[in-house]
């Protein structure tokens, strides 16, 4: 089977319309009659005038068969699959190109309702694809992608993008759904690969930081460790979910940059020290950014000192302008830095630290992080390593409990 389609949208729509004028004109031509349906009488005339001359009248179909021909090489080449649905329960299937068959079902299992949307798209899916389709629909976009698994014939799972055009029918009395679905199997696998090799070389990034500077080493696997159980208590997606945690397990990596007895000095910075280590953000983003992410890594790493009102740091970023996982990032690193201990100065309780965070709640910090952080930080009561062991397992976290308010710690190094 061949994936991936590189032929563009525009072009295969093109060629859906021609399978569907063919169809018409051949029906007439032959002396068939076409159906009562208002729609199918518009489709006609639709597609006599886009016809070259001489076609329509039956007088010749050669031209028309021509690029019918080289459209079905393409499709059948490209594993594209093109079908019209009916905006219903159930996803009634009117139409489905015959290399359906490269899914090992064949056009007539659709059509007859033998097999139907909810026996073809993975369970785990299913509900995600279904709830995508009417939002999209109930929000008036007229064309849109989605991607999802499908399950073939024989087994096989199978990764799909569905490039769906709404089409409304021609009494009104409901929707079509015209879809052009392409097998990209091979590229799901190839950016999994990618994914994965990412994620390797960004865990040796912070291995590599945490040894430079062992006073805070682990301190940006616990933070990643927060931001997912963070994002995962927002319902996040698994792949963001994922771009959360990379993003937050390298958000520090610009402090390479800075001295290490800076970073670890005792007692209060200068002035001048602490605007050195303010540049760990920018340093950072040098770092990263002839990198080509699958998540927005380099927001997350330049917006995790951005605060809701503004207060923040390098750019003084507000509100919505600061990316939702640099928001949650920013809670994270908060809290992490406030209950663990640093050179500087002792760990305090969790209560504390959540109790300096919840002050902060909509001023500096996102609310719903906010709220997220604090439903798992007292799942369980009081201790600060099973906290984090949990955490870093991925497992329900327990708690922990101090005295040092958040206006007076020095959390600019964390």
């Amino acid at each position: 089977m061949k994936h991936d389609c590189g032929v563009p949208a525009s072009s295969v729509e093109r060629l859906f319309r021609n399978f569907r004028d063919l169809d018409l004109l051949q029906r007439v031509t032959q002396g068939s009659e076409i159906s009562r349906d208002p729609e199918d009488s518009a489709a006609f005339v639709d597609a006599a005038a886009r016809m070259p001359s001489g076609i329509a009248d039956g007088a010749d179909l050669r031209l028309l068969r021509e690029e019918l021909a080289v459209a079905k090489f393409i499709l059948d080449q490209n594993g594209i699959v093109l079908y019209r649905a009916r905006m219903e329960q159930g996803l009634p299937i009117e139409y489905v190109s015959g290399n359906v068959a490269h899914f090992g079902y064949s056009a007539e299992q659709f059509k007859s309702g033998a097999v139907s949307f909810a026996d073809v798209v993975h369970p785990d899916d299913r509900d995600r694809v279904l709830a995508e389709l009417h939002n999209h629909v109930a929000h008036g976009r007229r064309e849109f992608i989605q991607q999802y698994r499908i399950i073939a014939a024989q087994g096989a799972l199978l990764w799909i993008e569905d490039r769906t055009y709404v089409r409304d029918i021609a009494d009104g009395a409901g929707i079509y759904l015209e879809g052009i679905l392409t097998d990209v199997t091979e590229r799901h696998r190839a950016q999994e690969r990618l994914k994965q090799s990412l994620t390797q070389t960004i865990g040796a990034v912070a291995a590599t930081i945490d040894k430079r500077d062992p006073y805070t080493a682990g301190h940006q696997r616990r933070v990643a460790a927060l931001s997912r159980a963070i994002a995962d208590q927002l319902g996040l997606g698994a792949d963001q979910t994922e771009g959360v945690y990379l993003g937050a397990l390298v958000h520090d990596v610009g402090k390479m940059a800075i001295p290490v007895d800076i970073l670890t000095r005792p007692g209060r910075l200068s002035f001048e020290e602490f605007a050195l280590v303010k540049t760990h953000v920018r340093a950072g983003v040098d770092v990263l950014q002839d990198v080509v992410f699958p998540w927005p890594i380099i927001d997350m790493v330049a917006q995790h000192h951005e605060r809701l009102n503004g207060s923040g740091y390098p750019a003084g970023l507000s509100g919505g302008s600061i990316r939702l996982e640099a928001r949650i990032i920013a809670v994270a690193d908060v809290f992490e830095s406030m209950s663990t201990h640093r050179p500087y100065r002792p760990a305090l309780a969790v209560d504390v630290a959540l109790d300096e965070l919840s002050r902060g709640r909509s001023t500096l910090f996102d609310a719903d992080a906010v709220d997220a952080c604090l439903a798992i930080a007292r799942a369980h009561a009081g201790n600060h390593a099973a906290l984090w062991a949990a955490l870093e397992r991925g497992r329900d976290p327990p708690t922990c409990t101090g005295d040092v308010p958040l206006t007076k710690l020095d959390t600019a190094r964390d």
